[in-house]
């Protein structure tokens, strides 16, 4: 069974409808829109709440992007 979804998931979930249905990583592990910067751009969202949206199926792995060691991390998701 699928654990409901927290009021900061739905605040997210809100903030990615009105941004195109997506969310975009920062450096540092902030998620917000495409070209947010803080902190003037308004909120922004920890890696672990957008994980957990991906683990509820909730949100979708959209872009990634190679690091120092080889491997790829995800830097976009997109609402499913």
């Amino acid at each position: 069974m699928t654990k409901p979804l927290t009021k900061t998931m739905l605040s997210c979930i809100d903030f990615a409808r009105a941004h195109g249905n997506e969310l975009v990583r920062s450096p540092g592990g902030f998620w917000a829109h495409r070209g947010w910067r803080m902190p003037a751009d308004g909120p922004w969202f920890g890696s672990t709440t957008v994980r957990a949206l991906l683990v509820r199926g909730a949100v979708e792995w959209s872009e990634w992007s190679p690091s120092k060691n080889g491997r790829t991390f995800p830097i976009a998701a997109r609402l499913k």
